[in-house]
């Protein structure tokens, strides 16, 4: 029986980058596919994947991307899913702070009220990604103009997917854990680590807006939650052991030599995936 292939649904501000760098410890180069890329139509993406050859496609252990939940239906193997939520005030000002670093031309002028209240990406984005919205958003022909609203209907099919077709859900505010429950369901060697694409916010943001950023993501919570509930099931599932395994892997990780080491190995699998991409291309 054909192996699964695994869809990393990428949810952006959720610890993905960081969580990338740890799939590059588990595959190799020709195993990973990145569905990635900020120019031209999100309908390239697909076209990539569907154009692979018979040979790569054998190679696919598992797919990296943005696209939004729905990838299986244009797969023609077996698949199966994972993704990290995050906690929906947390990412919205996240997400507003790395635009500003950024120096997004879309959101460098607009004060954190205003990017929530215009961007769409932090109203209900993960609960608009994983039931579908998203991707239906990105494949419409370019026309971006046009309104996706979230609804509880919404939520409701979020959730059904996560039962149907989610191996994992992790929990970015609980990465460590999240981590050592991947190891013992997926097999993974989970290396020490070192958080990357962290940015930084200040802790003085204004009540009123929290509470709009609250008001406007009332779903995301919602799944968000639910999330955090199968997520502790599956902690208690792993018994008394699983607290004494966990405390050894946070101390292990704050040592520096270890950090040091998975910089210096991070930096090499980043420079080997960049090779074989541009090898692959030509």
């Amino acid at each position: 029986m054909e192996e699964p292939v695994i869809i990393f649904q990428h949810i952006p501000k959720t610890a993905g980058t960081t969580f990338r760098y740890i799939i590059q410890y588990q595959f190799p180069p020709s195993a990973i596919c990145e569905l990635y890329g900020s120019s031209g139509p999100h309908i390239q993406r697909i076209n990539k994947l569907q154009n692979l050859s018979e040979s790569q496609r054998k190679k696919i252990k598992i797919i990296n991307t943005h696209l939004g939940f729905g990838l299986h239906n244009y797969l023609q193997q077996p698949y199966t899913y994972i993704t990290f939520l995050r906690e929906p005030v947390n990412r919205a000002i996240s997400m507003y702070y790395y635009y500003q670093k950024t120096k997004n031309f879309r959101f460098s002028n607009l004060s954190l009220r205003e990017f929530v209240q215009s961007y769409g990406g932090v109203q209900n984005g993960m609960t608009k990604n994983l039931s579908g919205i998203v991707l239906e958003s990105q494949l419409s022909d370019g026309d971006r103009s046009q309104k996706f609203f979230c609804t509880e209907e919404s939520l409701k099919i979020a959730q059904e997917n996560i039962q149907k077709h989610f191996k994992f859900v992790g929990i970015s505010e609980r990465f460590d854990e999240s981590l050592m429950l991947l190891q013992k369901q997926l097999g993974w060697k989970i290396p020490l680590y070192d958080r990357s694409n962290i940015s930084k916010k200040p802790n003085n943001i204004d009540q009123d807006t929290i509470k709009l950023i609250e008001e406007l993501n009332q779903f995301d919570s919602q799944l968000y939650q639910y999330a955090v509930t199968i997520f502790e099931q599956l902690i208690e599932e792993q018994g008394a052991t699983f607290t004494q395994e966990f405390a050894e892997f946070q101390k292990a990780n704050q040592s520096g030599s270890h950090k040091l080491y998975y910089r210096v190995n991070s930096i090499y699998n980043r420079a080997v995936n960049r090779i074989y991409k541009e090898l692959v291309k030509s």
